[in-house]
């Protein structure tokens, strides 16, 4: 299986990392922007990128669960 990409990002800027990691068969999380909503509009963000509400740290601990769920079910891991 080999390392699996995983990269957070904030912004636009991090689109375009965004589609190169799932292009790799990694995953892209979304952290949310302090004052609610995001920094990226939601028309861009690709359909694969885990979105998590909280900003930053937050966010990046908020996104784990689904961190597991997305790797359990794509490559069938299990606890």
């Amino acid at each position: 299986r080999g390392i699996i990409p995983i990269v957070f990002g904030n912004n636009n800027n991090d689109l375009k990392l965004f589609r190169e990691v799932e292009e790799m068969g990694g995953l892209g999380i979304l952290v949310g922007h302090p004052q609610g909503g995001y920094f990226v509009e939601e028309a861009n963000i690709p359909p694969s990128v885990i979105r998590s509400k909280k900003p930053y740290g937050l966010g990046m601990k908020e996104a784990i669960p689904q961190v597991i769920h997305f790797l359990q079910t794509k490559y069938n891991f299990h606890n």
